[in-house]
């Protein structure tokens, strides 16, 4: 599965201005999408470790997490970014808004992005924390994020507020990756066209400033 031409797909029939040319490139592309998503689904089914799927794993200790809860905790949000990008895919392409397909992966997308952000602190405690695990982490972090702040528009969620909360906690050896999150997220289209992601970027900006000064 090569999710990054799948992407360039998406540029290409995205960018496409014949009419005829592009409804075409919209099919091979959402095709392609479909075929992604299923070799996710039965990854999920035939190699996830025990106990995880796409609502997350209800026994995850967080604050005694062991090596390979930790493990299996970042192997799943990389999952979920995954699976999220070929849904975010498959709901750009022109489709009818009351598609079924269409509500089913939105609301398999919002099921991914929430167990990212109820999965994630655990590369914040314990062992993980004391070698700096979380940096790893930022890839799903972001797209879970990005995500929420989309499907959840306009309220501002707990999730929103965790993940946003998260990235703003001091790395091993000082810093965080708040500078970094928030200069991808005042350049992202969800930040652009939502009022709600402008009003928790600016929550963010404002302890973020509180916590630094």
């Amino acid at each position: 599965m090569d999710v990054p031409s799948l992407l360039q797909q998406l540029d290409t029939a995205m960018d496409c201005t014949d009419k005829f040319t592009k409804r075409t490139l919209s099919d091979r592309c959402l095709e392609r999408a479909t075929t992604c998503e299923r070799s996710l689904m039965d990854w999920l089914e035939t190699y996830a470790p025990k106990g995880w799927g796409i609502l997350g794993c209800p026994s995850l200790d967080h604050s005694n997490a062991t090596p390979d809860d930790i493990k299996d905790a970042h192997l799943m949000c990389l999952f979920w970014a995954t699976y999220t990008l070929v849904l975010t895919v498959a709901c750009s392409l022109p489709t009818s808004p009351a598609d079924a397909n269409t509500t089913s992966r939105k609301n398999t997308m919002l099921a991914c992005c929430q167990s990212t952000a109820r999965t994630i602190p655990v590369v914040f405690m314990g062992r993980a924390a004391a070698v700096s695990c979380y940096q790893i982490a930022s890839f799903p972090m972001f797209f879970a994020l990005e995500g929420l702040m989309s499907i959840e528009a306009p309220n501002v969620s707990e999730d929103q507020l965790r993940l946003l909360a998260l990235f703003m906690k001091p790395a091993r050896g000082g810093g965080s990756l708040a500078d970094f999150v928030m200069g991808l997220l005042e350049h992202s289209p969800v930040y652009q066209q939502t009022e709600a992601a402008k009003a928790i970027i600016a929550l963010a900006s404002e302890r973020w400033l509180t916590q630094s000064g």
